[in-house]
This record gives structure tokens, sequence and C-alpha cells, in this order.
């Protein structure tokens, strides 16, 4: 896609990615490279725990549930325990502290779906390529980067790991730009003060046309 759009038109082009999309940012510039791009934009970056571990334990569970059974263990053992700092009583209130919106996403029926053994096979072998330390640092042309995360989000170590990999990436000859917004949770684009988040994207894209 990014491809046929840049052949096709002038308009400058920005990645962004959230979770697993953040994942996938890293990706796409490890394959493809960032030629493409005015700017890279990468929010809510997930960290998993023992990876190795993990593909062992999918591997066992997909022998016994089947490829496209959903997986229970594997699941409960990387997002089991994401809520559990919070009190209230919604399976997504880790992902926004805005409840109101939180107890809509719940009852979507895309949301809350147990993904099959097949998926975290994938899902743990991305995060064990892009959790490497310096897995971008060989990228020919590097774009600016965009980096945001929450001092609440439970899956990315409360907003460390985002700076560790902001860190990381400014070592390798990045350009980074860091933001970690106190008392936000996973999804910040998601937040009370989602406002400030759009604000601050908007603004990285302009500087990138100064």
């Amino acid at each position: 896609f990014s491809e046929n759009t840049a052949s096709a038109s002038d308009t400058p082009l920005f990645l962004l990615g959230h979770s697993l999309g953040a994942q996938m940012v890293q990706y796409i510039l490890g394959k493809h490279g960032g030629n493409l791009y005015n700017g890279v934009i990468m929010t809510g970056c997930p960290y998993i725990e023992n990876t190795d571990e993990l593909l062992l334990d999918i591997d066992k569970e997909a022998e016994i549930r089947g490829n496209d059974a959903p997986s229970i263990d594997v699941f409960m053992k990387v997002f089991g325990r994401v809520a559990e700092p919070f009190e209230e009583k919604c399976t997504v209130s880790w992902v926004t502290s805005d409840i109101e919106r939180a107890l809509y996403y719940e009852k979507l029926p895309y949301t809350n779906v147990m993904y099959s053994c097949r998926f975290y096979k994938s899902f743990l072998r991305l995060a064990a390529l892009v959790q490497r330390k310096n897995c971008l640092s060989e990228v020919a042309k590097k774009p600016p980067l965009l980096i945001m995360s929450g001092t609440m989000d439970t899956v990315g170590k409360f907003g460390q790991y985002a700076r560790q990999k902001a860190d990381e990436l400014e070592k390798c000859g990045y350009e980074v730009e860091f933001h970690l917004f106190d008392g936000m949770r996973h999804s910040i684009l998601q937040e009370r003060n989602r406002t400030d988040v759009m604000r601050i994207i908007t603004e990285f894209a302009q500087k990138q046309f100064s």
C-alpha cells in the first residue's frame, strides 16, 4: 500500500502503529526500510516477557487443542494479569482510565475475543524479533520517530519499555521524540486527555515539513 501510494502521489506518508501495530511498524521498517515515510509514530509499545519459553508453551498448547483453537494457557500467561492494578470492574480497564469509554468497548462483539494458538505463534515470534537489541540498527534510511506511552501501561512495563526503545533507537542514529504521559494506561489515544496526544502527533507531523 505504501509503495503504491508513494508512486502515485506526492502526499507525505506517516506510519502509525499502536500496541501490536507498534511491533508491526518495527517489522516493516526492518524488512522494507524507512525511505517511504516522512515519520513513524508508535504508541503503547508492548513488552512480552520470556518469549522463548512462551513459544514452547504455545507449541504444546497447539498440539493439545489444535492450531486454530483459542489459546487459553498462553493467553493467561501474557494478558491474564494486566487489569490487576486497576480497581474498576471492567475487563478492559487496563486500556483506558476513561471508564465510560472502556465499558463501551467491553460490549463490542470484537472485544475480548480469544485468539487462536496459530495467532499466538506469530505474535510471539514477532515480539521476540522486535525486542532484540538494536533490531533496527541496519535500516538504511532512518525516518524521524515519535514514541509515546503512559506510566500506567501494564502491557509496556508502565511506559519503561517505550523509554528503553526510544533510547536504543536514538543510539542507533534515529531522531527520536519521546513522551511519557503520567497516569495514562495502554491506549493513550483512548484516554481522557487524548486531545493532548493528538496535538503532539499533529505537531510532530507538521515539524517534518518545516
